[in-house]
């Protein structure tokens, strides 16, 4: 049971497609408007309308400091305001894109233009170019998801299922479709035994701490508080509590979801034990769509938590180069050394710039969250203070209670609803990541990748910022969860490294240095099936098992999922 709590806020990217196919020829169709046997009239929409309980409040606004955030913010919003400021004063059930209006560009694609109430409420990170929904749908329980899905159907109509909006690789777009947002289903309780906490699935991670922190516990969830729990979860989930905590497939205890058969079902470790260990890392928007997601509640560390970060920054001349390559030899040597305790992300971001001294600069910066007090973790941290070498820009700590607390001190991570990180000539798309193993750490592989990658930079005039995420469980005392469908080179990885577009050749030299991806945080571009094996490696045989029983007649598909046999796509 989930019980209602008056929050405005907003859900994540628990996204799918809903598809039509055409059995005889396996090829997938949809109704284009200008196709009127199976477009809807106008009063097939008001039909629809009227089943979504009209009267019903559909709220989604943020009062800044008073609450949780309710849902992703998109850049430049008045307020920091989800949806562009419009859900403050009420939505609609449901929206139709005027297709006489809409022009041949997508929503956020003019500077200047109009931005239509059709748009606002379809804002989603980096949408692929012209393929906006035709009709968006704010449900507000699993009632309105069937009814939405049956119009969907009826009408040869793809599905969009979107709460925050945060996929970075915007896998789950459709053109002309219906985008259902669960943007307004909330909930949390405690479960029976009082250790795991029952949330809606449309559950940021914002909600989710200041939930668990009321009630005395923490929840593992990730680093930006707009980051829907569902998603996060069920792709992997990392975070700044991940290495002591888990991951975030670590810690679902219980799913309610909506399978493909149209069945409703609880997976758990006894209950429909397949299906659990496909949501336990097998991506979301390919088994069904989750009304409910129970996780792991942890108490609170006594000594509460600790924040600490540091800025610095040099030149590109050779003593500057010299002092980033010791801040890189420095930074892993240091982090081999911390336990579980500790989790935290380095950016390195290198800059050309003719006015700079030899033709750029670089900068470093860390942040890492220590479970514990600043007494606790203060000497390990000046520890690595004395050997980075660069002009110190800033040094921060920070103590706080809860992980509520922490992210009301956390700016906030923007989406961008326009197309930056399309895959081009010369970039395969998405954010790029490779799961790096200790092995390939202790060794200098690591190392000498990113002096090489962020030489190019000045060299060659390509600059993209490395990141390590030092928060999985490849520490030695990270919980591990064996019942996980996660590829084994995720389960093990020292660090996750994110990247900037690069072309196929500077992708190898990075894929050289680890078979694995994380799904949430990739390229959209994949040689042939590379992608089955960075993302699951040899689980994705029984997690396609799980798939085709779930979901016989393939209704849910989306690019790169498991599932997605033949890569196609509109």
């Amino acid at each position: 049971m989930v019980v209602r709590f008056n929050m405005n806020s907003a859900s994540l990217c628990a996204s799918i497609l809903f598809l039509t196919w055409s059995l005889a020829s396996g090829a997938r169709t949809y109704c284009h408007p200008t196709n009127a046997s199976c477009w809807p009239t106008a009063d097939e929409f008001k039909n629809l309308v009227a089943q979504l309980n009209p009267d019903a409040p559909r709220i989604c606004k943020y009062d800044e400091g008073q609450s949780p955030l309710p849902a992703a913010i998109p850049v430049y919003s008045p307020y920091n305001q989800p949806l562009y400021g419009l859900g403050a004063y009420g939505l609609k059930p449901a929206y139709e894109t005027d297709q006489t209006q809409m022009k041949k560009e997508f929503c956020f694609a003019i500077s200047g233009q109009e931005r239509r109430a059709e748009c606002l409420v379809s804002v989603r990170n980096n949408p692929l170019n012209k393929w906006d929904p035709a009709f968006t749908i704010f449900a507000l329980n699993s009632s309105h998801i069937k009814t939405a899905m049956e119009f969907a159907a009826k009408h040869s109509l793809c599905i969009n299922v979107a709460g925050t909006g945060h996929d970075f690789i915007n896998r789950h777009s459709c053109p002309n479709g219906v985008m259902i947002r669960t943007t307004l289903m909330k909930g949390a309780a405690m479960n029976t035994k009082k250790d795991g906490i029952v949330f809606g699935a449309g559950t940021t991670c914002s909600e989710a701490e200041a939930y668990a922190a009321s009630q005395g516990f923490v929840v593992s969830c990730g680093w930006a508080k707009t980051v829907g729990i569902a998603g996060w979860s069920l792709g992997g989930g990392h975070g700044p509590n991940a290495g002591w905590a888990g991951l975030g497939v670590d810690n679902i205890m219980e799913a309610e979801i909506i399978t493909g058969r149209g069945d409703v079902i609880v997976a758990n470790a006894q209950s429909n034990s397949d299906m659990f260990f496909a949501l336990r890392g097998g991506g979301g928007s390919t088994w069904g769509v989750l009304a409910s997601l129970t996780l792991r509640a942890h108490p609170l560390p006594s000594g509460g938590f600790t924040r600490v970060g540091r800025v610095i920054y040099g030149d590109m001349c050779d003593t500057g180069k010299a002092e980033l390559a010791n801040n890189i030899d420095a930074y892993l040597e240091w982090s081999s050394t911390l336990d579980k305790a500790y989790n935290g992300i380095l950016f390195i971001t290198p800059s050309q710039s003719t006015a700079a001294q030899c033709g750029g600069n670089w900068t470093m910066a860390f942040e890492y969250v220590f479970a514990g007090s600043f007494a606790e973790s203060n000497a390990t941290f000046q520890d690595i203070g004395k050997k980075l070498q660069g002009t110190l820009y800033q040094n921060s700590y920070m103590p706080f209670k809860n992980f509520h607390e922490a992210y009301e001190a956390t700016p906030i991570e923007y989406i961008i609803p326009t197309a930056w990180s399309l895959p081009s000539s010369v970039s395969p798309g998405g954010v790029p990541s490779i799961l790096v193993s200790q092995e390939n750490v202790a060794n200098g592989i690591l190392a000498k990748q990113l002096k090489a990658r962020l030489s190019d930079c000045v060299e060659i005039g390509v600059c993209s910022r490395q990141e390590l995420y030092d928060d999985i469980t490849g520490k030695s005392n990270s919980p591990r969860d064996s019942g996980v469908s996660i590829s084994d080179g995720f389960r093990n990885a020292r660090f996750h490294l994110v990247v900037g577009g690069w072309d196929a050749a500077k992708m190898k030299t990075y894929y050289d240095i680890g078979e694995n991806s994380y799904f949430s945080e990739s390229a959209f571009q994949m040689d042939g099936d590379s992608w089955k094996q960075r993302y699951w490696g040899k689980h994705y045989e029984k997690l396609l098992a799980v798939k085709n029983k779930y979901d016989p007649d393939s209704l849910f598909w989306c690019h790169h999922c498991v599932g997605d046999e033949e890569g196609k796509e509109d």
